[in-house]
């Protein structure tokens, strides 16, 4: 199973969330599920790098189009992945950083099987609503602070038609175990 991690790229996030981030990252990778993110910093690479730490298979997806841009254009890290995906050198908007992002994160969501928000802010948030869209299950970790507070909370109540299936726990390994669960269940469903 591919699980996604995103969350804010900053560094600067209290030390209760790097901890919890990296606590993810590790429990996938000892679970034996691939770690999925945006190839940035932050939380993102803080789960990354947990991953790492346990052995984990871990796919960055970059909003690069390829790996010296990732590091000179958008001063990413690249340590932890066993895998780097970059846009196509061919994307209309490759020069334009927002978009690039944008446009990495539908990928990254839609390669996810679940989703897991840890803070987060603007692209945390379209990152959401993609997953949201997409019906995947999602995972809102509470307490990590940005978007998971109240911006949530707001979209959820205009999406009545998602199929997506919305689960919150402060404790990362019981919101792991949930969305493994019912990522299990949903696969032994028949029609």
């Amino acid at each position: 199973m591919k699980i996604g991690i995103f969350g804010s790229s900053s560094n600067d996030m209290k030390e209760t969330v790097r901890t919890s981030a990296r606590r993810l990252g590790s429990e996938i990778a000892k679970s034996g599920h691939t770690l999925v993110t945006g190839a940035c910093s932050g939380i993102p690479h803080e789960a990354v790098m947990g991953a790492y730490s346990s052995g984990g298979r871990i796919v960055g997806f970059s909003p690069a189009t390829d790996l010296h841009d990732h590091v000179t254009k958008f001063n990413y890290p690249t340590e932890g992945y066993t895998q780097m995906i970059f846009l196509s050198p061919e994307f209309e908007y490759k020069d334009d950083i927002a978009m690039s992002a944008k446009y990495r994160s539908i990928y990254a969501v839609a390669s996810c099987d679940v989703v897991i928000i840890v803070g987060g802010s603007l692209g945390t948030m379209a990152e959401f609503a993609i997953a949201l869209d997409a019906g995947k299950a999602i995972g809102i970790l509470e307490g990590s602070g940005g978007i998971t507070n109240s911006s949530i909370d707001a979209l959820l109540a205009d999406s009545e038609r998602s199929r997506a299936k919305i689960f919150r726990h402060s404790d990362p390994s019981t919101l792991l175990r949930k969305l493994i669960e019912v990522d299990e269940q949903d696969k032994h469903i028949t029609f």
